[in-house]
């Protein structure tokens, strides 16, 4: 009877492990988000389908742009536009246990000299 309740334990654990793990990003609002401003480095094409992962000077975080390219981001003229200049980006405060110290960030808003390039912020009101 014990052993049972140690494997219903376990398989809820596993369970609860797997929800929060897989859980797909939504639409961030402004509050749900964090802000950096930094110097952009480079765009690329690369990880998931259509991904743009961006890098920046002095930050060695993962970021990416989900389905970038869906949205009509290409990285060349990202490059062409930025690399070197200092732009504000927006990414998700989302935690699961597959990053648990926040090296993978999700961009939800890129802005350049106030102008916004890129936005995925949900700014309804609910």
């Amino acid at each position: 009877m014990k052993s049972t309740s140690i494997i219903y334990g376990i398989l809820l654990f596993l369970l609860a492990f797997a929800v929060m793990a897989f859980r797909p990003i939504q639409h961030s609002t402004l509050a749900q988000t964090e802000k950096i401003a930094a110097t952009f480095v480079k765009a690329t094409e690369k990880g998931g389908p259509a991904d743009i992962n961006l890098s920046f000077q002095g930050d060695e975080h993962y970021y990416y742009i989900n389905r970038g390219t869906e949205a009509g981001l290409q990285p060349n003229e990202l490059n062409s536009l930025l690399v070197g200049k200092e732009v504000e980006v927006y990414f998700a405060k989302h935690w699961t246990p597959l990053d648990p110290f926040g090296h993978v960030r999700h961009v939800c808003r890129i802005v350049y000299k106030g102008e916004i390039l890129f936005d995925d912020i949900d700014t309804a009101i609910i």
